[in-house]
């Protein structure tokens, strides 16, 4: 996001004083954010019972936060949640808050013009499961170099969860994870 606002805010220089200012507080929060979630990792592996972060209560908000960072930088996305989020290690709730925030950011790099997104949340007593479509050109094969889907794949594994991502069937892309 940090790339694609900076990349963004070069481009309209000279055109939109308002939308550069617009691209650097985005720049600055998202930078804020990553900073924070690297403490939480870093507390995480510190921790003797691998548990970081606060209660299980914060993932709503947190997802809501992504999501609405998302709609502010321009992406149409709805956000349906059901059920209510149950207790879970620290290490998990980042898990899911990160895997829809590179979906996200997946919508924005891939899915071409004025795509539209939905996160969905299902909050089980005994998992959590998500899923990110958009309606874009999706379909194509990630680019050589990219560290976004395995990534996601990985933290879902991490805690025993499961992970899919690809094309859908009527155009755009999907991402699901369970953990």
């Amino acid at each position: 996001m940090i790339v694609l606002h900076a990349n963004g805010a070069s481009y309209v220089l000279d055109q939109d004083p308002g939308e550069v200012r617009e691209a650097l507080q985005t720049i600055s929060v998202t930078g804020r954010d990553a900073l924070a979630e690297i403490q939480q990792l870093v507390e995480h592996l510190r921790s003797d019972a691998g548990e970081a972060g606060g209660p299980s209560q914060a993932v709503p908000e947190q997802i809501a936060t992504v999501v609405e960072r998302a709609r502010g930088a321009g992406l149409a996305v709805d956000l349906v949640v059901d059920g209510v989020a149950p207790a879970m290690p620290g290490g998990v709730a980042l898990a899911v808050t990160r895997i829809v925030q590179e979906s996200l950011t997946n919508t924005f790099k891939h899915a071409g013009r004025h795509p539209v997104a939905t996160v969905h949340v299902w909050y089980r007593p005994d998992a959590i499961e998500v899923e990110v479509e958009d309606d874009g050109r999706g379909g194509a094969a990630p680019r050589p170099g990219g560290f976004g889907l395995v990534g996601m794949r990985e933290r879902a594994q991490l805690y025993g969860g499961k992970f899919v991502a690809g094309p859908r069937a009527d155009g755009g892309w999907r991402v699901r994870a369970s953990i």
